[in-house]
């Protein structure tokens, strides 16, 4: 299980490769306003990821991109990160239960938890909200956590506890992660992205070359021939999975 507490580290693609490799559950988030670029990357990331049997969850908390549609399981894209569960917790040291009941009908569920002798004292019933099944979260183009919104907002405190990479080439980026790879150099995020599989030593599948090539072909500043060569013949032969 990965940590929050992983050192803060900059610019360092084998950590990042790392963390990746021990996730059991990835989430991956774009900014609320993104683009095309960043949205791209993000699935794929998401293709990438997902060899292994690895969870992996793409997150666009706003309008999915026309162009992005059209990717492969572009289907698979999530606003936020669902429903979270009600999760209540009762100290039974001093009151053991004896029974547990409930009973739904029409719009309300009734849960009835019976004690064995004495009643149950209040302040030893707690409840909380249970819901961010991701041991680990990659940001693509986010320069700051409250540019995701209400995503964000709504679950401060899973992002706190949460192993984060953030992936940008602004200038401005904040630095929020765990692992900060933040290159000013790259004229998109997808061609960030494309420089990572590198640095990984991994060739991209069809899938991850197809989603590169649509966030490389939009950002329009990136010379076609030298960066896309590599991806016209994806051999697939490594990868991240571990």
């Amino acid at each position: 299980m990965l940590t929050s507490s992983i050192m803060k580290v900059t610019h360092d693609s084998q950590t990042a490769l790392k963390a990746i490799r021990d996730a059991k559950s990835v989430g991956l988030l774009v900014a609320a306003n993104a683009g095309v670029d960043s949205t791209a990357a993000l699935m794929a990331l998401f293709h990438l990821f997902s060899v292994g049997g690895r969870k992996v969850v793409p997150i666009v908390p706003g309008r999915i991109p026309d162009a992005v549609r059209g990717l492969p399981s572009s289907i698979k894209i999530k606003r936020n990160f669902g429903p979270k569960n009600l999760v209540v917790t009762l100290d039974t040291n001093r009151t053991p239960i004896e029974k547990v009941s409930y009973k739904a009908e029409e719009q309300q569920f009734r849960l009835t938890i019976h004690p064995r002798e004495r009643n149950f004292e209040v302040e030893n019933i707690h409840y909380a909200y249970e819901g961010l099944d991701c041991d680990l979260l990659v940001t693509l183009g986010v320069r700051r956590l409250a540019d995701l919104g209400e995503l964000y907002e709504r679950n401060r405190a899973d992002f706190e506890k949460t192993v984060i990479i953030n992936l940008d080439v602004n200038p401005g980026n904040e630095n929020f992660g765990q692992v900060n790879i933040v290159d000013p150099s790259k004229s998109s995020v997808s061609e960030l992205i494309f420089h990572q599989l590198l640095a990984w030593g991994t060739v991209p599948s069809k899938e991850v070359a197809q989603c590169l090539l649509t966030g490389l072909a939009v950002s329009g500043t990136v010379p076609v021939t030298p960066v896309l060569e590599p991806l016209a013949v994806p051999l697939a032969t490594k990868t991240v999975s571990g």
